[in-house]
């Protein structure tokens, strides 16, 4: 899949294999300079040698983060923790 498809399909909203987010997912980022900040995910920009996406944080500063340093944000791990997940 070229990067530009890659890029359409994440702005879509559909699953690409390898990636465990979507667009405009709120996430936390967990590791690096800027650990313990949180935003959504603007746009993806590459999947090798990992995706690596263009966060925009809370504070509105746009960064590019690999999805290692990324989990979930608080109102999804909320949402399903009381889902039983």
């Amino acid at each position: 899949m070229d990067l530009a498809h890659v890029a359409q399909t994440f702005l879509n909203r559909e699953p690409i294999e390898g990636v465990h987010f979507l667009h405009n997912d709120f996430v936390n980022v967990v590791s690096g300079d800027i650990a313990g900040m949180k935003g959504s995910l603007v746009s993806i920009l590459t999947l090798d040698p990992e995706p690596r996406f263009l966060v925009e944080l809370e504070s509105g500063v746009d960064v590019l983060v690999w999805q290692s340093q990324l989990s979930r944000g608080d109102a999804y791990n909320r949402f399903e923790r009381s889902r039983g997940k």
